[in-house]
């Protein structure tokens, strides 16, 4: 599966958890059921998929970032080296 894929699978299961969560807030809120401890288990899957799913995000924009100033900073260098090569 591509990172792509798996923020977007993250991201559905996310909302999916939160969705869950909400509506177990709403059950104790309304008195019809006691599942506390359910939201409580869903409430950290949430923090963690979340955790995961910023994870995922930072490194594809760090990859995104390397990709878009690596061969203009190799390029920087090589520049430099020559003028450096010329000066001597």
């Amino acid at each position: 599966m591509s990172d792509k894929e798996e923020i977007n699978s993250l991201e559905k299961k996310i909302n999916k958890l939160s969705s869950e969560y909400h509506n177990g807030l709403l059950n104790i809120v309304d008195k019809k059921s006691g599942v506390w401890h359910k939201i409580n288990k869903q409430l950290q899957d949430i923090i963690v998929l979340t955790s995961i799913y910023r994870g995922m995000r930072l490194n594809e924009a760090k990859s995104q970032l390397e990709k878009a100033f690596t061969p203009r900073i190799k390029d920087m260098l090589s520049k430099s080296q020559m003028r450096e090569e010329d000066e001597e």
